[in-house]
């Protein structure tokens, strides 16, 4: 008797003889192909779409009788091949190649049109077509007026995503037209809602300034008789070492600015904005509000009677910075509460493990993983389709795993360098992506919490050097008209490689009064909280004075997080700590070895229960002050001029002379009858080995009127003082 035959003895399929494919309308192709000769018998045929850049896009399977199939969601204008497998229990057959093909068809559509007014015009602004047809050759932009006739009309790039349509009466109301237009034809219009051009504000009518605690108060008189209103005021002061620039609302006409560095001369300059721009400013002389430290030039007030909050440990969060080899005790003494990871990485994986810490996962760097191919990374806007898929396989993957993420970070550091495939990266595009994301993450996850929009910086509106940045104010009207209610906003603090107010603390407390005064005029976007992902500029994060500084003004601004950053450098003692297990640089290359800088947020960890009031007399001069439940005062004072090459080897600015070494006075305002017994260690400034605190021998103190001073006598710029204060 004979055994009956094995499937395996069943021969493979023969590879089909031809195969041809034809470019179809709306994103399709059709695969025709003829069968091979010899071998076994296919139960099926399987057709694989190829893009040239990413690979294989998708898949259709067809009866074993079939000679033909038809592959959808292809992105018109982009050039495929198709492979074809003969198919049976054995295996598949080698596959049958077609020619190049490209499918084609007019554009659909343009997406989400939106208005805003200018002088005399408007700015339009819109997303591209879902699906392109044939490659884009520019659009058509018209204004309409109420009975729907176009009265002016440009046209725009193929990868523009705004145009500006000029000529027309201030005051008055239009719609805007959006045409795509390729080789084929054109979309169907897509129309706006209206807009109105409008003149920039009038100055404003007059401008005082007056001192304050901490700072100086302004208040000015919009112009009445102005032909539009403001949507909000710029409030400028500036002195011979000192900026800061603060906004207020529409109908606001005073602004208190504080903190601020005591006895300087400030010009206030007020300005007044809208949709179309800033009208003129006027001014006013004021030197803002002195406390203690009249007539030191390095002087720090401490109020210990007067508490503005709790501190609790704003800035304790940690990006990457984290592997196996870290040293386990050294990461404990930061008693890190939140924490910024790539998902999966060492760090997540760590931070899942440390009770009470909140993970923010980012989005964009698992797509950085998923969409690169060739060494190109593909833009999720050049396959809308396949970039919400990836969002919700991954949401639901990482709920699957029960893998831990408090807030989705939907896209780091939106750049237009980001994505080296695809239509190159406009606001609109970004705005795009952004609700896309959300929307995914919310169809699989319904009670997930997501942030946006981590730019490298706060830009805000108007930015002329930047006309396709993401910023603030854009952002949340795009948000408060698609109803995406983020459950925090974010933003990198890095500087812009520019010395003074660019890289000074002070910017911190500006960006975020600026983002809660926009946030106010948006109450349908609820109350987010306010990331701060990334802080300290490349120049001076491994210097102990500015992370100090950078501390002290997170605190004094009441973010919700914040944690540190890293950097990678060509030059200098250490490259690359962005992948390695240094905490975010705060160790040596070798994981366990700490620089001054650890020691810095090692003590701010340890700064617990009231936050006092503070003063400064000098912008490079930041002090941070708490008083725990047991009494006992802590008090952490930071020097940080700019970037100096003598005292940081990652300076990239040519600064020649080093700020010399001057004695820094800090005023603890005890009370009658009381005395103080203090304790000083400090971290030198160094991006070196810093084993441990150094003890200092020579501060004197005394007590007179109620105010018990300290005189460090020798601070070098980037130094820390760690003063521990008993009053009995």
């Amino acid at each position: 008797m004979f055994a009956p035959p094995s499937r395996a003895a069943v021969a493979k399929p023969p590879k089909p003889m031809v195969a041809v494919a034809i470019g179809g309308l709306g994103g399709t192709a059709t695969v025709k192909w003829t069968p091979g000769m010899g071998g076994g018998a296919p139960t099926a045929y399987s057709v694989m779409a190829h893009e040239q850049n990413f690979g294989f896009t998708s898949l259709v399977t067809a009866c074993a009788s079939c000679r033909s199939a038809v592959l959808t969601g292809l992105i018109n204008g982009r050039t495929y091949l198709f492979s074809v497998y003969a198919v049976n229990a054995s295996g598949a057959s080698a596959a049958a190649t077609s020619t190049a093909v490209l499918p084609s068809s007019a554009p659909t559509i343009p997406q989400d049109v939106r208005v805003d007014g200018r002088a005399n015009s408007l700015r339009v602004a819109w997303v591209p077509p879902v699906n392109e047809g044939a490659p884009l050759t520019g659009y058509r932009v018209s204004a309409l007026d109420a009975s729907g006739a176009s009265v002016a009309t440009v046209t725009a790039c193929a990868a523009c995503t705004s145009a500006i349509v000029g000529g027309l009466a201030n005051g008055a109301s239009y719609r805007a037209s959006v045409v795509a237009l390729n080789a084929i034809g054109s979309s169907p219009p897509a129309t706006s809602a209206a807009g109105t051009p409008t003149a920039v504000p009038a100055t404003v009518a007059s401008v005082q300034a007056v001192p304050a605690p901490g700072g100086l108060t302004v208040s000015w008189s919009p112009d009445s008789a102005g032909a539009t209103a403001p949507d909000r005021f710029l409030v400028q002061a500036t002195a011979y070492d000192s900026f800061s620039q603060w906004y207020a609302c529409a109908t606001c006409t005073s602004l208190t600015m504080a903190p601020l560095p005591q006895g300087r001369t400030y010009d206030v300059k007020v300005f007044a904005h809208n949709s179309a721009g800033y009208g003129p400013g006027r001014s006013a002389g004021v030197v803002s509000g002195s406390g203690s430290c009249v007539g030191l030039s390095l002087c720090a007030d401490v109020d210990t009677g007067t508490t503005t909050g709790p501190a609790v440990g704003r800035a304790q969060g940690l990006l990457l910075g984290y592997n196996a080899s870290t040293n386990s005790t050294l990461l404990n003494g930061l008693h890190v509460n939140q924490w910024r990871v790539s998902l999966g990485s060492s760090a997540h994986l760590k931070a899942e493990t440390m009770p009470g810490v909140s993970i923010t996962g980012s989005l964009s760097d698992a797509w950085r993983s998923s969409a690169t191919s060739g060494g190109k990374l593909q833009a999720p806007w050049a396959n809308w389709p396949r970039y919400v898929s990836f969002v919700k396989q991954l949401v639901q993957q990482m709920k699957n795993q029960g893998r831990r993420v408090d807030y989705w970070d939907i896209q780091n550091e939106p750049l237009p360098t980001e994505f080296s495939a695809g239509p190159v990266p406009t606001a609109e595009l970004w705005y795009e992506q952004y609700r896309v994301a959300y929307e995914a993450i919310k169809s699989v996850d319904p009670g997930a919490k997501i942030v946006g929009p981590s730019m490298t910086q706060m830009l805000w509106v108007g930015d002329a050097n930047a006309p396709d940045a993401v910023d603030v104010p854009t952002f949340m009207n795009y948000a408060d008209a698609h109803n995406l209610r983020f459950d925090a906003y974010s933003w990198h603090e890095l500087g812009i490689g520019q010395a003074g107010y660019y890289d000074s603390p002070q910017r911190i407390v500006d960006d975020v009064q600026a983002f809660r005064t926009e946030v106010a005029r948006h109450p349908n976007l609820g109350t987010p909280k306010v990331f701060i992902n990334e802080v300290q500029p490349p120049n001076g994060f491994l210097v102990p004075g500015q992370v100090g500084g950078v501390l002290a003004a997170l605190e004094l601004s009441n973010v919700d997080q914040a944690n540190s950053t890293c950097h990678q450098y060509a030059t200098g003692p250490t490259i690359g700590m962005c992948d390695t297990g240094t905490l975010d640089g705060m160790l040596l290359d070798d994981q366990t070895t700490p620089r001054g800088i650890y020691w810095v947020r090692q003590q701010y960890a340890t700064m617990t229960g009231d936050r006092l009031a503070t003063l400064s007399s000098s912008p490079s001069l930041s002090v941070f002050a708490t008083r725990p439940a047991d009494g006992v005062y802590k008090v952490m004072v930071s020097r940080h001029a700019s970037c100096v090459k003598a005292v940081n080897v990652y300076c990239n600015q040519t600064t020649t002379a080093t700020p010399a070494a001057a004695p820094v006075t800090l005023k603890l305002r005890t009370g009658t009858d009381r005395s103080a017994v203090v304790d000083v260690r400090m971290v030198p400034v160094g991006v070196g080995a810093q084993p441990a605190l150094n003890d200092v021998l020579d501060a004197t103190t005394s007590t007179a009127g109620g105010l018990t001073s300290v005189t460090l006598p020798s601070v070098k710029d980037g130094d820390v003082y760690l003063l521990t204060v008993t009053v009995s």
